[in-house]
């Protein structure tokens, strides 16, 4: 039994026509799984946030707590919505981690302003405002995700498909037989078909000009007798 094959060689055809019918179906439930998993990942908790500010002071550092401050109508800055824990800070930007925020439904997408410690003792917090709305990253890259979802799917349409059509034995003997079946169908030869479909295509433009033929003729009648206008 050639790589576990049951029944090598027999109703070749029709069981490389049934595994490429799985395969067709697995790829568009990957592409489908594809287009889906973007979406779910938008939804997906956000470790990580890229907040772009007006400027990073010079006492941010990686490992401080920052305080993020809710935007409000006519852009003034409101009270405090959470922390986050500076893990970068790049030109006007930095990023944040292990984000506490104060209200469930609020995330730091709500931020207009950002708070970081004063560099000395005792100095006054400084405060700068957030200049783009800030972004947040999932747990996982929705390439990942997508490539992850898709091969899992594509891997379940193979095990199927070599199973159904060369392990389960019912199945396949089920397919030998239409196989066999097929074998006995009496095919039509060209001829036959150019024949029959000129005898089609004639009877169909006979049809139309008889019908067209009566139309005209009971048209005509009742226009005679003052029925039509």
């Amino acid at each position: 039994m050639a790589a576990g094959i049951y029944k090598v060689g027999q109703g070749y055809w029709v069981r490389v026509m049934t595994a490429t019918m799985i395969g067709v179906i697995t790829l568009a439930a990957a592409a489908w799984m594809w287009s889906q998993m973007a979406r779910l990942h938008e939804r997906l908790p956000k470790v990580t946030w890229t907040v772009v500010v007006d400027s990073v002071p010079t006492s941010a550092a990686v490992g401080q707590t920052v305080t993020l401050l809710a935007k409000e109508t006519g852009g003034k800055i409101g009270a405090s919505i959470g922390t986050g824990v500076i893990t970068q800070s790049t030109g006007k930007s930095i990023g944040l981690k292990d984000m506490n925020m104060t209200d469930r439904l609020t995330d730091a997408t709500s931020a207009g302003a950002v708070e970081f410690a004063g560099g000395a003792a005792g100095a006054a917090p400084v405060r700068t405002l957030v200049t783009s709305t800030p972004r947040g990253l999932p747990v996982i890259e929705v390439g990942l995700l997508q490539g992850l979802v898709a091969g899992l799917v594509i891997l379940i349409g193979a095990v199927i498909g070599y199973y159904a059509t060369a392990v389960h034995q019912r199945f396949v003997d089920f397919l030998i037989s239409t196989d066999g079946e097929m074998k006995k169908v009496n095919w039509s030869t060209v001829r036959d078909i150019r024949m029959s479909t000129t005898v089609v295509i004639f009877a169909a433009f006979m049809l139309a000009g008889s019908l067209f033929v009566v139309d005209f003729a009971f048209q005509w009648f009742f226009r005679a007798i003052g029925v039509l206008v």
